[in-house]
Order: structure tokens, then sequence, then C-alpha cells
């Protein structure tokens, strides 16, 4: 496993490891973690847990971020990591709300709107994906009712949709409790809009499965090629030209 990670990411897990087990490999001690940004959590994470295992007697503050990162931050970011398909990721979201419930106020006040911002995997539609593609035919089967119920009563249409991150609670228990009333669940999820009626039916049997990734590394590794371009060239054109130019000569000269 730790072939594929990069890095930053091998060191969070190797210290999270050793602050779980109390034993600290002295070539951990050795390597240097990234720099700490903001921007870049993994490497701050990493800091404060190497900050914890250097301190003879951590005080309550420390303690408490390093046993958040060891307990909640770090496992979930490895199993988002390693299921990375969009099929996943409304039960990243479900798990990250029912841990919200075991935090002490004092950290569930930080954490809760954050939680609630990035509440765009509870929307219907990444919802009803989840549940098509869940082992559970329990599950697949309100998913399927809902989406047929929906697509009689709300035929395609060629307007924009307005797509805003659902208001989720910190009671949710299942997949079903982020989806709104059945009158409010309007559209059907576009991954799954070439499906047709009789495959639709299928999927009571078998989950479906999809391979296109939620959470990509490789979409935020272009940010910053973007930014770079949008300040030195004006136009469409020329920014689509200037990245290609740029990814060009990094895979000529790494």
């Amino acid at each position: 496993m730790l072939e594929e990670l990069c890095r930053d990411q091998a060191y969070l897990y190797k210290i999270i490891l050793e602050v779980r087990t109390g034993v600290v490999d002295e070539n951990l001690i050795q390597a240097i973690p990234g720099p700490m940004s903001m921007a870049k959590w993994v490497t701050t994470a990493s800091r404060v847990c190497r900050l914890h295992v250097a301190t003879c007697q951590s005080n309550i503050d420390l303690f408490s971020l390093t046993h958040f990162v060891v307990t909640n931050c770090g496992p979930r970011s490895f199993k988002i990591k390693f299921q990375l398909s969009s099929i996943h990721e409304s039960k990243h979201l479900l798990e990250q709300v029912k841990i919200q419930s075991l935090l002490p106020s004092s950290i569930k006040k930080v954490t809760w709107p954050i939680v609630q911002r990035c509440a765009y995997w509870a929307h219907q539609e990444n919802v009803l994906l989840a549940m098509l593609a869940d082992d559970d035919a329990e599950n697949r089967k309100p998913a399927i009712g809902v989406i047929k119920k929906n697509c009689e009563s709300s035929p395609d249409t060629q307007g924009v949709w307005e797509f805003r991150p659902a208001l989720i609670h910190d009671s949710s228990k299942t997949l079903q409790d982020f989806l709104p009333s059945i009158e409010h669940c309007k559209w059907k999820p576009p991954l799954v809009k070439h499906i047709s009626d009789g495959e639709l039916n299928e999927t009571a049997e078998r989950s479906i499965m999809l391979h296109i990734p939620g959470d990509s590394q490789g979409v935020e590794r272009c940010i910053r090629t973007v930014t770079e371009a949008a300040g030195a060239v004006y136009g469409r054109e020329a920014r689509d030209a200037y990245i290609r130019a740029v990814v060009r000569s990094r895979h000529v000269l790494p």
C-alpha cells in the first residue's frame, strides 16, 4: 500500500502508526516532513504528529490536535485515497457525519461547518448514485423507485441545473437520511442517464459499477498550472496553448 502513496502521504501513514503503537522508528525521526502549509493539510497533520512525538509532555491543545489527526483526519483520507470512485463519496461523507457525533462539542464547533460546507456529496444525485452501487439490495431498491418516479413526473429538460450543497443533519445514520422528501427529488443522477429502464431494474439484483474518480489529485496539481497560465497570457486559446506547452516541456525534461 505504501508504494501507492506519495512521500508526504507515506510519512503521515508511518507517523500515525507510531503514535498509535508508541514505538518510534529512528529512521522516521531523521526524515523531514514537507513544509507546513494550510493549503496542504497532509504536511500540517504530519508536523502536528511529529511535534507530539518529540514533546515530552503534550499540552491539552497539542494532544487534541494529534488525537484528531490519528483517529479521524488520517484514517479518513487514506480510505478515500483507496476508494476514489464517485460511487463511494457519499458513503465517505456519511461516515464523517457519524464520526462527528463522537467528537467533543468544542471540536465539533470547528469541524461541523467544514463538513456542512463540503456536503455536495449529500446532494440527491450523488446519494442516489451511491445507493445504486451499494452491495445491500435494501439500499438499491428505494433508489430505483425514486429515480423511476422522478423520471415520470419530471421529463428531461435542456435547462441549466442549479447544483447546491445539501443541508445535512448530524443525526444522519444511513444514505437515505441524506435524501429529501420524494417530491423534492427531481433529477436522475447524470452518470446513469444513459442506463435504460431495463438496466435500471437489473440493479435490484446487482449493484452498478462505475470507475469515474470522485476525488482526483491530478485535478489539484493542475490548479497551479492553470493559475500560472491565467496570469501569463490572455484568452482561452492562448491559455490552452500555454498549459499544453508546459505539460509537454515537463514530459521531455522532468
